[in-house]
């Protein structure tokens, strides 16, 4: 099953993009999804200015997640093939982590509303890369904790965000993430290294609860960790 189509709306400001945020049904998780993918699609189809669009994004970060993990619930760990019900909730939560990634990419191609100077401007795309590299991220995991194939493009997608960060010189530069559980500050390096830690470990050979925690410990270790040119 394919996500269903969205309506189209327009978001015209911070307030209005705001109030839909905050009445988004969490309590009924596949109409909050379906919300979500119609903002994300709106985003995409209407940018607003780049501060805007920065703070809508960031909002959504915490219902996202709550969505997300709420209808992953409903199929890891079942039997596969999946039934339609399960397919159109896995293809769901996937479109939702790539919808966004492919947002906050998007608002780094706009210019700032303001002058930047070197600092802000590195810290702006910085938290950027971070979130694109994070979502990516996450989209690779919902295909390994639901036993299915990696889209096409998808690791090239992470690469290229990775590859970015080194190039601008901001793989390691300290951005601040609300969701970090630690409360510590993180980079786009710990980002890239996640799935990568995540997938070196054999992730398609284990359990749900093991790929759960391997996540977590991947995600814990790789700000202490580097990577070393061979």
């Amino acid at each position: 099953m394919n996500c269903p189509s969205v309506t189209k709306m327009t978001i015209v400001d911070l307030q209005s993009g705001s109030d839909f945020i905050a009445r988004l049904p969490l309590a009924d998780p596949p109409q909050a999804a379906a919300d979500l993918r119609r903002l994300y699609a709106s985003l995409q189809a209407a940018p607003p200015d780049v501060e805007t669009y920065f703070l809508l994004l960031e909002q959504t970060r915490l219902p996202l997640s709550q969505i997300g993990e709420e209808l992953a619930r409903r199929y890891v760990g079942k039997p596969l093939p999946y039934a339609d019900l399960e397919e159109g909730l896995f293809s769901a939560v996937l479109h939702l982590w790539q919808s966004v990634a492919r947002c906050y990419a998007q608002c780094g191609e706009l210019p700032p509303v303001h002058p930047e100077d070197a600092a802000t401007h590195d810290r702006r795309v910085a938290t950027l890369l971070h979130r694109c590299l994070w979502y990516t991220g996450l989209a690779l995991h919902e295909c390994q904790r639901a036993r299915r194939e990696y889209p096409r493009g998808l690791w090239l997608d992470l690469h290229g965000y990775y590859a970015s960060a080194e190039e601008w010189h901001l793989a390691t530069r300290p951005v601040h993430d609300p969701l970090e559980i630690l409360g510590r500050a993180t980079h786009c390096l710990a980002a890239y290294l996640v799935p990568l830690l995540t997938d070196m470990a054999g992730c398609f050979s284990l359990s749900a609860r093991e790929l759960a925690l391997t996540r977590r410990w991947a995600s814990q270790w790789a700000p202490l960790a580097s990577l070393v040119p061979i």
